[in-house]
């Protein structure tokens, strides 16, 4: 098999690629445990030694680093690295594990650390729950590109020839893949963030809008309130970055849906359910639980698609 753990330096940043899990003290085959282990921990010791900031660093390993998680010995060891990882210029820990698109912040101090996490290429999300103990998903890999020291990451769906996402509302990551996603609750004025794909082309314009939900005999359709332009603020050769502002005292207090679309030959949407609340909040806009979201494409009248 070869190393269980790389060092490599590309573009000015120095990577470290580690294998966290080793086989139980005693135990069977194929019986794991996470923990990056002492001379793993020397050995990124070493690593950062002789690359001393302000160079950059990327980490990447399988396991995600969670506040919830209930790992002891995990816990442990990742502690003592974020430890070591607070003194230098560290760009990301890149993770998997939990077949999720996710972004967050890990806090050590007064250092934070980003984190990505990704989701799988083979379009299955666990559930432990008989009799299938998995539910489709979309299938695709993150792909990334640094420019200087700014490290941007897209995940490209299979299959698609013209893609939609939305990713950040406020400092709320709206997560996947789809149909997985994260409804968010919205307190006060929040920075809007997408991302647009065309294969073959470059995405020339993206706009978002605000949908209301509109019920009737017991289905769910949704009534478009804008459509507003977004601005581009990063282009790579696959994918572009899009960025526009949202107030939510412009509406009323409520239930809506957050779209997001590219507008070529065809188009292409993403949503999120969003809960619009006009009371006093610490934070702008906050995560509800994850959950299953079917998408349906919001009702326009035809002069909206023009």
């Amino acid at each position: 098999m070869g190393s269980r753990r790389h060092r490599f330096d590309y573009a000015g940043i120095r990577f470290f690629l580690i294998d966290e899990y080793e086989p139980l003290p005693g135990g069977k085959e194929f019986q794991w445990r996470r923990r990056i282990r002492p001379e793993y921990l020397e050995w990124v010791r070493e690593g950062l030694a002789s690359w001393p900031p302000p160079r950059p660093v990327i980490l990447a390993f399988h396991t995600p680093v969670l506040s919830w998680e209930k790992d002891d010995l995990w816990q442990e060891s990742t502690s003592e690295l974020l430890k070591m990882l607070s003194e230098h210029n560290i760009l990301a820990i890149i993770t998997g594990h939990i077949h999720r698109n996710l972004q967050w912040t890990l806090t050590m101090g007064e250092k934070k650390i980003r984190a990505i996490n990704t989701g799988p290429l083979m379009g299955q999300q666990w559930t432990n729950l008989p009799p299938y103990y998995w539910f489709p998903i979309r299938p695709g890999y993150r792909l990334f590109c640094i420019q200087g020291e700014e490290l941007h990451t897209f995940w490209r769906e299979l299959g698609v020839e013209l893609q939609a996402s939305l990713i950040w509302v406020g400092d709320v990551h709206t997560g996947g893949p789809r149909p997985l996603v994260r409804p968010i609750t919205i307190f006060s004025p929040v920075h809007l963030i997408a991302q647009g794909y065309e294969k073959g082309k470059d995405v020339h314009a993206m706009e978002w809008g605000l949908c209301k939900p509109c019920v009737s005999f017991h289905t769910v359709s949704w009534k478009v309130l804008w459509w507003q332009q977004m601005r581009r603020t990063f282009a790579s050769a696959l994918w572009s970055d899009w960025e526009a502002e949202f107030d939510p005292y412009e509406v009323e207090s409520g239930d809506y849906m957050l779209v997001v679309r590219v507008r070529s030959d065809s188009m292409a949407y993403d949503g999120v359910p969003v809960k619009v609340c006009h009371r006093p909040s610490a934070v702008p806009a906050e995560a509800e639980p994850e959950q299953l979201f079917a998408f349906g494409l919001p009702h326009e009248k035809e002069e909206d698609r023009n």
